[in-house]
């Protein structure tokens, strides 16, 4: 069974984190609704739990450069793209160490924050991980978690393609326990995760401020005049990319025997997943989708007494 760092150190898993630096939050979402519930001053020291290659840690050191962001990973490859990706961006107000998330190497009391997103859900000990984020957390401190929590899979609503089947619908939701599933029971962590962290956190000490869904809907229309449509047709490239990598096979393969299935269920799975001619990513037809991305995006903000 590929690792999760192997299959996150791979070219098209790359390629896939490389664009959720750009494409990942709705920019006005982010900026004008989450930002001020998060509340960061001018000065602060926000810590980014496994910040991966940057993603979070850059989207909001380039709204706040009067902020301090530390990001900190277990992945040495990945700590190295984040340190590329901020001179790339010209970002100065960030760095970023190797750490694990169930020990920081931080003292007590130490950050005004500390934020993670798609992180707790790949976590076998997440109670452990949010127990740190709050450790290191001063008192009055916020604490951010933007987790997943799958509902199930929604294939694209594309131009090129019918409508799916009830059967096909049946099977896919099938696919998709037996992958919940198999993903707990190899002690990988939890795709429904998003909604158990509120709980997690208030047994952690912390106080709960709000809860919100990330209002991001992926799309694009000939002529693919906005940059978000390039951002989505190179998202669903991406996608498409990953599930033909190798080594997401195998670990799609391996999940889903542990939740009870067969090596026949992640072929069907696959199988059932839209694959495209090129032309499709380089403008070149009149390709149209919209993406209802499942699993939904749930955003827990939260306070230290």
């Amino acid at each position: 069974m590929a690792s999760q760092h192997e299959l996150w150190e791979s070219d098209a898993e790359a390629r896939m984190l490389e664009n959720r630096i750009n494409g990942f939050w709705n920019p006005d979402y982010f900026r004008n609704v989450l930002l001020p519930l998060f509340n960061f001053k001018a000065g602060d020291k926000v810590l980014d739990v496994g910040s991966g290659n940057g993603a979070l840690t850059l989207l909001l050191a380039k709204n706040l450069p009067d902020v301090y962001f530390t990001g900190v990973d277990i992945t040495p490859a990945l700590v190295e793209d984040a340190r590329q990706q901020a001179q790339k961006l010209n970002v100065e107000n960030v760095a970023f160490q190797e750490g694990d998330a169930l020990q920081l190497p931080f003292e007590n009391d130490h950050f005004d924050a500390t934020v993670c997103q798609t992180v707790l859900m790949h976590l076998a000990d997440p109670a452990k991980a949010i127990t740190e984020m709050g450790r290191v957390l001063k008192a009055g401190g916020t604490f951010v978690a933007a987790e997943f929590h799958l509902l199930n899979y929604d294939k694209p609503v594309e131009s090129d393609l019918p409508v799916s089947s009830l059967e096909d619908d049946i099977a896919i939701s099938r696919y998709i326990q037996l992958l919940i599933q198999g993903y707990r029971a190899s002690g990988q962590g939890d795709l429904k995760m998003g909604g158990r962290v509120p709980f997690l956190a208030k047994k952690a000490g912390l106080h709960i401020v709000d809860m919100r869904i990330n209002d991001r809907l992926t799309h694009a229309f000939p002529p693919y005049e906005k940059p978000s449509e390039h951002m989505a047709l190179s998202e669903l490239q991406g996608w498409e990319n990953l599930i033909k990598d190798p080594a997401y096979r195998s670990w799609l393969t391996a999940a889903m025997i542990a939740g009870g299935g067969t090596e026949a269920d992640a072929d069907a799975f696959l199988e059932l997943l839209p694959f495209h001619d090129l032309s499709v990513f380089n403008g070149k037809s009149d390709f149209s989708f919209v993406w209802l991305l499942n699993p939904v995006l749930l955003i827990t903000i939260a306070r230290k007494k």
